[in-house]
């Protein structure tokens, strides 16, 4: 319950930030086509912003992450422990514990460092963000598809530490084998390989 508490919120507020962004993503995939009113694309760009309107701004959802952390502390605890599990993956596994690796395991030190005074206020979107990124890679390096968390955490993690910007020139440095894994498990129906 502790750990729905505090994930919900930090769900919350990253779907909000990031739905405008893939809604736009996926329209410029889809070119002329996704612009069309009559395309479902387009009606998720223009509705994706709604999200900050319905659930609260950014602000806000901020506000109810520090307000869980303030007056259900085991939430903190919750969410550290999470976090920490993934932590003990990474540095198990040789293959991820490359430079990606360091990022993430160096971004749990600065968010135990935030958690572990929730009434400072410095705590906000910086904090937040840290938050929701490390929790989707908590999530995928224990629950999720090996490949598919290190190409996570190889688009998040760069050499200048957590990014929160534009993932498209990340991307494109993953190794090819890397792309070809998650390009597979993107196709709807498996093709014969000729």
């Amino acid at each position: 319950a502790d750990l729905a508490r505090i994930a919900t919120a930090i769900s919350k507020y990253y779907v909000c930030k990031r739905s405008p962004l893939v809604a736009y993503e996926a329209m410029e995939c889809h070119g002329g086509n996704g612009y069309v009113d009559d395309s479902p694309i387009a009606r998720l760009f223009r509705q994706a912003p709604l999200n900050a309107i319905w659930e609260g701004s950014g602000n806000v959802i901020c506000l109810d992450i520090l307000r869980a952390l303030r007056k259900e502390p085991e939430t903190a605890s919750a969410i550290l422990a999470e976090l920490q599990r993934a932590s003990e993956l990474l540095s198990s596994s040789s293959q991820r514990a490359g430079e990606v690796g360091k990022g993430y395991l160096n971004t749990i030190e600065h968010i135990k460092v935030a958690l572990s005074d929730p009434m400072d206020s410095n705590f906000g979107r910086e904090s937040a963000d840290q938050l929701a990124i490390s929790f989707q890679a908590s999530c995928l390096l224990q629950y999720g598809d090996p490949l598919v968390a290190e190409a996570f955490l190889a688009t998040r993690w760069t050499q200048l530490g957590l990014t929160t910007q534009s993932l498209g020139s990340a991307t494109s440095s993953l190794p090819e084998s890397l792309i070809d894994h998650l390009l597979e498990r993107l196709r709807m129906s498996p093709s014969p390989r000729l």
